[in-house]
């Protein structure tokens, strides 16, 4: 099931980024019919880590409450990861995980909450770089070439 959330959460950056890139493209590719828009685009070209950036911008109120199990787990706070656990509902399996019920969580586990922090920057950026370059991922998952035949 966690898993499946993983996926489910995934798909959106992945598709807003991938729609910003596609817009900016054709805003490149028919300059005539956009040009008020040409040098927001041109712009977007010297910044291929624009999608990194707005996956970073979308996780901060994210990374903000991860602050709580850090307290709890170096002890400058009493045990408070209920509130955590509260603030981020929809995480609760991988919350569970790293940090266990009536405990103040493991090492292990805090490094697991520290890189899920990466994991809606790294989708969007790899959603608007794979769309800007033309690069066919979904295309070539959903469609496999069959080996020639001789």
């Amino acid at each position: 099931m966690a898993v499946a959330y993983l996926f489910m959460y995934c798909i959106f950056p992945y598709y807003v980024a991938s729609r910003q890139a596609d817009q900016d493209r054709k805003i490149l590719r028919y300059k005539e019919h956009y040009p008020e828009e040409i040098p927001y685009s041109l712009e977007s070209l010297n910044r291929p880590k624009k999608g990194l950036k707005a996956g970073f911008i979308v996780m901060i109120p994210h990374m903000l409450t991860t602050i709580i199990p850090f307290l709890t787990f170096f002890g400058v706070t009493k045990n408070i990861n209920s509130v955590y656990v509260f603030l981020n509902i929809h995480l609760r399996e991988w919350i569970d995980f790293a940090v266990p019920a009536k405990t103040n969580g493991t090492w292990l586990g805090m490094l697991f909450l520290i890189a899920y922090q990466f994991v809606v920057p790294l989708i969007s950026h790899f959603g608007y770089y794979v769309t800007f370059k033309e690069i066919p991922v979904v295309h070539n998952i959903l469609f496999k070439k069959e080996p020639n035949k001789k």
